[in-house]
């Protein structure tokens, strides 16, 4: 069985005015189909460096990744948006979500609009779709 993702030498480095920070550090990892894998560590260790990295949402400095066999390491922003829209579930330590919908109906339009133009098209019309509308005080 081949892994779905895997990382070698992977590497990524911030760099801000004269000051590189080490995000993650030469990781070398491999996650097989039905693998249950739990990321810890204390803060500041690369956790969410590392979950950027395989979310598509950050690239490598150095390094290799592998998705499903295929080499997506400098994949672009827009091909790496429509990746995780399609195989990769992804749940954000701060929701972003829009308080004024719910999950089921946020994940619909994300599925039929997953552009950003469209999506703030659609949820600046919410109300002539009569989603739910967060209660007021004086409701």
């Amino acid at each position: 069985m081949k892994p779905i993702l895997k990382l070698q030498d992977a590497s990524k480095i911030y760099r801000q005015g004269g000051v590189k920070t080490v995000g993650i550090e030469a990781v070398n990892l491999e996650i097989y189909p039905h693998d249950f894998v739990a990321i810890t560590g204390r803060s500041g260790c690369g956790k969410s460096t590392l979950l950027n990295i395989l979310g598509c949402m950050d690239e490598l400095t150095s390094g290799s990744y592998f998705f499903d066999g295929e080499d997506i390491t400098r994949l672009k922003s827009r091909a790496g948006a429509a990746l995780r829209n399609e195989k990769i579930g992804y749940v954000f330590q701060a929701f972003n979500l829009v308080n004024e919908i719910s999950a089921l109906v946020y994940r619909l339009v994300m599925r039929v609009c997953p552009n950003g133009k469209e999506m703030r098209l659609h949820m600046n019309c919410s109300h002539a779709l009569a989603w739910p509308k967060k209660p007021t005080s004086d409701q």
